[in-house]
């Protein structure tokens, strides 16, 4: 698979929708509305998809576009109208809910636990394993206690907002898809810089990796766009595209603001009204204040009850008590108590009961019948297939010196 460092990248747009959905549905307006390239290949069948309808959000009773949807795209600059008129975070959210759901993903909500990233939810970790197709977009806060900074640096965070797509199977369209994701939260992707600079993902806890690329807009990453090869140290067939928005940083480069407490989080509250005791006082227990002794304990308890609950053949609250010893583990680094040598042993002890969770999964889902149906092998697009990037210089494009 290639990846894309220093251009914009252009796909022909097929929705990822069932036909019925497709017909009924009104696209938002998008600044990919350029003519596509000429194919490349011979015509595929599509995937198999959810059969999930599009809501009417996006249009109105004549089928045009609501004003609300595309004031901040059709900003004079293109640049989505920095402060005033931009996005606030809710609105944000809203428009990516709105979006997803439009094109055949389930909206669903977060963990309830702390996890470090959208990845480590069961909507994504166990739901990527096996044959049945899923496409889901939920949101995720996601606790990273070493990146705790007391709410001083401006866009990291001890608890930051992702936004989490899964694809499964690759829809063959998937960067497109993202692209005009982008566009309904008023970027113009032909007046931003935007790249696809090549960065393979990995999560030794979790056994999982994939291939892909980190997502800039004018310098500043923005997503993780992830082609998921194994998780739970199990190979994964189909394969399923990952897309996770960093939203802080989004918000950011839209609102025109320089520090994340900046960000209106909807009308008349900042970010930092919200969230910046918040990060000031859990700063404060990760890096100072968390008993030591009692966290070690914790992990092996919860080490210990994920084991049992594995032998009980109970493999959704085994996965969340190794989500509660991960997050121990991330305590523990915080506060500067684990060494190279033990973090390898902290990693093979998590790795091997994510392991255990995923093959008790895969056992269960087997058993009950594969509720959500198969996919066809034979109907697959594969991603080396479908993601060939074409070079095309946008408007006004900027260098972007890597160091």
């Amino acid at each position: 698979m290639a990846a894309a460092t220093g251009m914009a990248t252009a796909v022909a747009m097929a929705p990822l929708l069932s036909p019925p959905a497709a017909a009924s549905h009104s696209r938002i307006p998008s600044a990919l509305a350029t003519p596509a390239p000429p194919p490349t290949r011979r015509a595929r069948p599509r995937p198999r998809r959810l059969l999930v309808s599009a809501p009417a959000a996006h249009s109105g009773s004549d089928g045009a576009p609501p004003s609300t949807l595309s004031s901040a795209a059709s900003s004079p600059s293109g640049k989505g109208n920095k402060g005033a008129g931009a996005l606030t975070f809710q609105q944000a959210i809203q428009r990516l809910q709105e979006y997803w759901a439009s094109v055949g993903c389930a909206v669903m909500q977060c963990s309830n636990t702390e996890v470090g990233a959208g990845t480590m939810n069961p909507l994504t970790f166990l739901r990527v394993l096996g044959p049945e197709p899923w496409n889901v977009a939920y949101v995720e806060p996601s606790v990273r206690p070493d990146d705790s900074r007391y709410g001083d640096n401006p866009n990291r965070l001890q608890r930051h907002t992702q936004f989490q797509v899964i694809l499964k199977p690759d829809p063959g369209n998937s960067q497109d898809l993202f692209l005009h994701s982008l566009s309904a939260l008023g970027i113009n992707v032909r007046e931003h810089d935007i790249r696809f600079v090549e960065d393979n993902w990995e999560s030794p806890v979790l056994g999982a990796w994939g291939l892909g690329w980190e997502v800039w807009m004018d310098g500043m990453e923005i997503t993780q766009f992830t082609y998921f090869q194994q998780s739970g140290s199990l190979p994964l067939l189909p394969v399923s595209v990952e897309i996770t928005y960093g939203l802080e940083r989004i918000l950011m480069s839209l609102q025109g603001v320089d520090h994340f407490k900046k960000i209106q989080y909807t009308e008349g509250i900042t970010y930092g009204e919200l969230f910046l005791e918040n990060e000031k006082e859990m700063s404060a227990y990760y890096l100072e204040h968390a008993n030591v002794d009692h966290i070690q304990k914790h992990f092996d308890d919860f080490e210990e009850e994920a084991r049992s609950l594995l032998s009980l053949g109970l493999p959704i609250p085994a996965y969340d008590q190794v989500l509660k010893a991960s997050h121990a583990f991330n305590i523990l680094d915080s506060r500067g108590f684990v060494g190279v040598t033990e973090r390898a042993r902290y990693f093979g002890r998590m790795r091997s009961l994510a392991r255990q969770c995923s093959q008790l999964w895969l056992k269960t889902r087997e058993e009950i019948g594969y509720p959500l149906g198969t996919y066809q092998e034979a109907n697959l697009v594969y991603p080396h297939v479908s993601e060939k990037l074409s070079r095309k210089c946008w408007g006004r494009h900027r260098r972007l010196f890597l160091k």
